[in-house]
């Protein structure tokens, strides 16, 4: 009895020690600048597990954050990380490991190449709730050819680049981009080059140069954005680049809705896309394209071009809007097209190089997850996309916040063509996920925009 006695009282008394007791795994927080004056004096005398906190202030430094470390700001407009203006120009914030980052506006680099703002090389950062503006090149840019790199990039506000808004680089680039606002980047909102493969969710894309580009292999998951009023095309996809387009919104766009060229393969899906500047949509260059269950609606002659490339065009609406005798909803030169189950009001016009292959509706039925392609990143998949079904849900990824939804959208009722010079524009458009309108800051000077486009999107 007695040893049992004094097991009971050793259980008890070490039950109370650990509460009292702090965990050491949970780390320290350090202040900046009360225990140090600068990010990256905190920086370099914290270990893993730490969290530093900053107030409010304008920090000339470029600081290198890695290893699991927490960084957060007091306030994202007033706790300002901009170019020390000392030595090379290089990133402001460079980020190296499964870091958290957030909470900072960053401004004032310089430079092109490596001179991002933040910039990312590998490890799984979380880089949320950030104002990136008024750098001279890329907002954030994400680099990985051999390590892992797979930011979860999301609530981001990111605006007045020089160059790209975010970009992804390299073929281990893994990122989760969502719930950002990205806009007047002088460039393109959102990039993906030599094989990246991200995930671009729920953001509102606008006013950029373009939308989002792809390029030299890249890949992307498009997933309910709203890509509207960028001053050429809404989604640029070329040079072998693939992109899987996914209920989106596209409005407004200078020049294409979306511009598929130089053996790009694209697969859009329940999208809405109207009032571009010329084509809804442009499949060029020997390109591939599946376009199945989207609302079409075209300002000029053609809202649907298919040149030099095969195109599915499978139960969509399609509006050719004041259009002369509504031709031109649908235009092939040289094309091959496999046709079916559309409503589509105007003509299917096709030289006599191309050739139309009419789908039964035993052949409309469209798997695109059975393609060898659509393997996604570990830990997220989307379903075949079953029409018997009106919604498609994927797996969850393990925390449970990046769920994808294929929602099958009911056929539009378009109006007849005697009415539709009075149809409004914001008939077809919906708002951005969430109040994402941008905060006035108090900004230190900013940097002369970048004259190059190394982004070009054509």
């Amino acid at each position: 009895m007695k040893s049992a006695g004094r097991l009971i009282g050793s259980l008890f008394f070490g039950i109370i020690f650990s509460l009292i007791m702090p965990d050491p795994a949970a780390g320290k927080t350090i202040l900046v600048p009360q225990d140090y004056p600068s990010i990256q004096e905190a920086l370099d005398a914290s270990a893993r597990d730490d969290t530093i906190e900053v107030a409010e202030g304008i920090y000339y430094e470029n600081i290198v954050l890695s290893e699991e470390r927490k960084l957060l700001g007091k306030n994202n407009q007033t706790t300002i990380i901009t170019d020390d203006g000392e030595g090379a120009p290089g990133a402001v914030v460079a980020i190296n490991g499964d870091c958290t980052f957030s909470g900072f506006t960053v401004t004032g680099a310089r430079g092109a190449g490596l001179g991002h703002a933040v910039m990312v090389t590998k490890g799984k950062p979380q880089i949320t709730n950030n104002i990136i503006r008024d750098n001279s090149f890329t907002g954030l840019g994400i680099h990985s050819e051999m390590e892992l790199a797979a930011a979860y990039v999301v609530g981001n506000k990111i605006y007045g680049n020089g160059g790209a808004g975010i970009a992804n680089f390299g073929q281990s680039s893994r990122s989760i981009i969502k719930k950002n606002e990205l806009h007047n980047n002088a460039n393109v909102g959102i990039v993906s080059v030599n094989f990246a493969f991200p995930i671009i969710e729920s953001n509102f894309i606008h006013e950029n140069g373009a939308g989002i580009g792809m390029k030299d292999g890249g890949k992307a998951i498009i997933y309910k954005n709203s890509i509207i009023n960028n001053k050429l095309v809404g989604i640029n996809v070329s040079k072998n680049s693939r992109a899987k387009i996914l209920n989106n919104e596209f409005m407004g766009n200078g020049t294409v809705g979306v511009n598929v060229d130089f053996k790009g393969q694209i697969e859009m899906i329940g999208n809405k896309i109207t009032d571009n500047g010329a084509e809804a949509v442009a499949i060029k260059g020997k390109s591939k394209a599946v376009l199945d269950s989207n609302q079409i609606v075209g300002v000029l002659p053609t809202v649907v071009q298919s040149m030099d490339s095969t195109v599915r065009i499978t139960r969509n609406t399609i509006y050719a809007k004041e259009s002369p005798q509504q031709r031109g909803a649908v235009t092939l030169k040289n094309a091959v097209c496999f046709l079916g189950g559309n409503e589509i009001n105007g003509t299917v016009d096709a030289d006599e190089k191309s050739k139309i292959i009419e789908l039964s509706s035993e052949q409309l039925v469209y798997t695109p997850a059975s393609e060898p392609f659509w393997t996604l990143p570990e830990g997220l998949k989307v379903a075949p996309y079953d029409f018997s079904s009106e919604l498609m849900q994927a797996p969850e990824s393990e925390d449970n916040s990046d769920l994808i939804q294929l929602t099958k959208l009911p056929p539009v009722s378009v109006p007849p063509p005697e009415h539709a010079a009075g149809i409004p524009p914001a008939v077809m458009h919906f708002p951005p996920p969430e109040d994402m309108s941008v905060p006035t800051a108090t900004p230190p000077p900013a940097p002369p925009k970048s004259s190059g486009c190394l982004w070009g999107i054509f």
